[in-house]
């Protein structure tokens, strides 16, 4: 008897296939569609690309020219350079090289002027921050995921650095690049902005607690833009950086949020419709609305694009 035919008369049964479970990021995801729905249904959900990539490539470049420095100072790059801050130079050399890669993948500054604002912010942050932040960072793009049920939720954190206040040899620090200024508190747009960004740092905390076991002592977001002007500052100004309090009571209110934020997405989906918020760009933020490839006709913003001269 053949072997094919010893196994003729065996049943196996059929198992469930699972499907894969999707997974949403802090924030191209949740901040993204918190921002603007109609416009993340555009990009995210049907691949429309934007013309006009500036807030893209200022944080994008920021982001890698920045890893670049922290991998400069580590060695890893170079072991002749292990111990040392980057120099001017040195600065406008990572930037020209991820520079060329982002134009090779379509993401480009739109003028000279803001390819010139990003390289004055980055080289300015590494000479004010690089000499007591770069010798106490332990990872740079900290990739952090957890299951949420029927889906997955990741981050990615740009820092995590031992305590720059004097703390313990275990305490560790999460810090966040934006490549922005400061929002203004006073503003709605802006309150909404710093209370978006407490909760994307509530969210990494909780991911960095289930990941390694334990908490951060502290979160910084560094607004970059900050540093930007006709004088770059020598030191830190005092609206860079916006310390988020952490706390388990907070982080579980987050990731609460998170969830229906997903549930809303996922919804949003289903029907198909990816609605503009009320406010337009008083809450999407006016710089997001002016430079929207489908602001003309949106519902929400578009009659006064359609009749303003600056907008042909």
């Amino acid at each position: 008897m053949s072997a094919a035919q010893q196994f003729k008369a065996l049943k196996v049964a059929g198992g469930v296939s699972a499907l894969p479970r999707e997974r949403y990021s802090v924030t191209s995801d949740v901040l993204s569609y918190r921002r603007c729905g109609r416009l993340y249904g555009f990009e995210s959900e049907r691949g429309f690309i934007p013309s006009q990539p500036t807030q893209r490539f200022v944080g994008t470049i920021i982001h890698q020219v920045l890893d670049r420095a922290h991998s400069h100072y580590g060695g890893r790059l170079d072991p002749k350079t292990k111990g040392t801050v980057p120099s001017d130079a040195e600065i406008e050399e990572y930037f020209t090289e991820v520079e060329s890669s982002l134009r090779a993948h379509g993401i480009r500054a739109v003028n000279p002027t803001v390819r010139n604002y990003a390289l004055t912010i980055v080289g300015a942050f590494n000479r004010i921050e690089g000499p007591t932040l770069y010798p106490l960072v332990k990872d740079t793009e900290h990739r952090l995921q957890s299951e949420r049920g029927n889906y997955l939720l990741y981050g990615v954190v740009d820092v995590l650095a031992g305590s720059t206040t004097g703390g313990g040899p275990h305490d560790v620090e999460i810090w966040d690049y934006k490549g922005t200024k400061a929002p203004k508190p006073g503003s709605k747009q802006g309150a909404r902005l710093l209370k978006d960004y407490e909760f994307q740092m509530q969210v990494y905390s909780e991911l960095y607690r289930l990941r390694n076991g334990q908490t951060p002592t502290r979160a910084i977001v560094y607004f970059v833009g900050e540093l930007g002007g006709k004088l770059p500052p020598k030191s830190r100004p005092s609206r860079a950086v916006l310390e988020v309090t952490l706390s388990a009571s907070k982080s579980a209110v987050a990731l609460k949020e998170f969830d229906a934020t997903v549930g809303d997405i996922r919804q949003a989906s289903a029907s198909n419709q990816w609605l503009a918020p009320p406010g337009g760009s008083s809450w999407a933020g006016k710089e997001t609305c002016d430079l929207c490839d489908v602001r003309w006709s949106c519902p929400v913003m578009g009659a006064s694009y359609r009749t303003n001269p600056r907008y042909p």
